[in-house]
Formats: structure tokens, sequence, C-alpha cells
């Protein structure tokens, strides 16, 4: 994306509420966002509502969708949160194709990471990655999360100290330049 289109472009994010449900479903529900999960089967409107109840009642769990020019674009959450640990399990997906590989889940991204090691007082941030998922895994590296672990034959673990998240944040900021958080 040229300078000045990332220049120009107004990110928001919001708390998932269940006027996004359906939109966040169809996402979900694209193989391309779908066969890089550890919970594969298509998702119904029974289940995802259900699955939102749930979500209400749980504090360990704080989900958003991010949206550029007021496009929805994604979702990007934290769950598991422990403050007896100060970790967390981060997790995020583009859901609109017309996003992929454009940048615009960087300050999404920046927006958690905030939230997780400012506001909540987290050290270290986990991320289960598909083990086939390049792109996903480069993705996480460019921010610097590091290998730990396989979590599976599937999936790997990656973590991001506060620290790491510090010393990187200048440079995640530089390249993805935000008019806006609203």
């Amino acid at each position: 994306m040229p300078e000045s289109m990332i220049q120009k472009a107004k990110f928001q994010i919001e708390p998932l509420t269940q006027n996004h449900l359906e939109l966040v479903r169809f996402w979900r529900n694209q193989d391309s966002v779908r066969l890089n999960m550890e919970f594969q089967e298509v998702i119904t409107a029974e289940m995802q509502l259900n699955w939102f109840k749930n979500l209400e009642q749980d504090s360990s769990r704080k989900y958003f969708v991010f949206s550029q020019n007021l496009i929805p674009i994604g979702l990007v959450h934290l769950a598991e949160i422990d403050f007896s640990t100060k970790s967390a399990q981060v997790g995020l997906f583009v859901g609109n194709e017309k996003f992929h590989g454009t940048g615009s889940a960087i300050p999404a991204s920046l927006y958690i990471m905030n939230l997780a090691f400012g506001e909540l007082g987290l050290e270290t941030l986990f991320a289960k990655v598909k083990s086939s998922n390049q792109q996903a895994i480069q993705y996480n590296s460019f921010l610097g999360f590091q290998w730990i672990k396989k979590a599976s034959e599937l999936f790997e673990v990656y973590a991001l100290t506060k620290d790491q998240f510090v010393k990187n944040q200048p440079r995640l900021e530089q390249i993805y330049r935000v008019d806006s958080i609203g």
C-alpha cells in the first residue's frame, strides 16, 4: 500500500457486540480463516450466538472488531487472560479478503498488545499458529513473537514478552502510520 494511502487510513476498533456476530461468522466460515483454526467446523448462527453468550460471561476474554475507513476488516482478541501468570493468548484474523496482505492488521495488533502490556499489566502473550500457515508465522515473527514449542501435531506456540514489544513498538508504529484511533 503506498505511503500516502496508509497516512490517510483511519483505523477504528470496537468491542465485539451482538451486531457483529453474523459478519464475524461469515468471516470465520471462509476457508482462508476456518482451515487455519483448531476448530474447523462450519459455524451455524446458533453456535455463534451461544459462543457470544458464553463470551459475555467470561472476563478472561476480550474480542474486538477492527475497521479501516469504517470498513470492517477483522477480529482481534485476548483469551485466557491470567493475572496470576501475567499472560494471555492473543489471536487475530483478517476476514475481509480485500485487506489480505495490506498491512491493515498492524494497528489492531498494536492496539491489543498495548491493551495487554499497558492497561492489563501482562508480561507475556502467546499465539498458537497452525504450522502450515506461513503467512501467520511470518506476521507473528514481524511483530516480535518467537517460537517456543509445538502445541500439537498441527500447531505451534509463539511468545512475545512485554520487553520485546517495547523494543519493537516504535518500529511497528513507524511502519504503519495511523491518523486516528477511535
